[in-house]
């Protein structure tokens, strides 16, 4: 156990011990085969925008709304939307849904008209 796990200085000459500590490692390299999903989903999240601009306008007015969009990094909004609707989602599949607070009020069942009757 002890040589499968992070380096440490009494152990180093029984392990092949890198410079990056094993956590570095495996950011470095998850971020490496998923840094194009990032890329996708920002893309993926603009084209509802770009589409709609573009039948109702036209291409070069999507394109520079589209584009006005992306330098003032409002993407970012939509990462952090996509976290906070996800968190939330997780939550209430973990956790269950709301339940019913009974009040103690019963349901409107008689019909009031609007205007009076004169």
């Amino acid at each position: 156990i002890i040589l499968s796990s992070d380096c440490e200085g009494a152990y180093r000459a029984f392990e092949n011990c890198p410079e990056q500590p094993a956590a570095a490692t495996m950011a470095t390299l998850l971020g490496t085969w998923f840094s194009w999903l990032m890329v996708m989903f920002l893309l993926i999240t603009s084209f509802p925008l770009l589409f709609e601009l573009w039948m109702e306008r036209n291409l070069r007015d999507a394109l520079r709304r589209v584009g006005k969009q992306f330098l003032t990094l409002s993407p970012l909004h939509f990462i952090f939307q996509a976290k906070i609707i996800g968190y939330y989602v997780m939550n209430e599949l973990r956790y269950g849904g709301a339940q019913y607070v009974a009040t103690g009020r019963g349901l409107p069942t008689e019909r009031r008209s609007t205007w009076p009757r004169g």
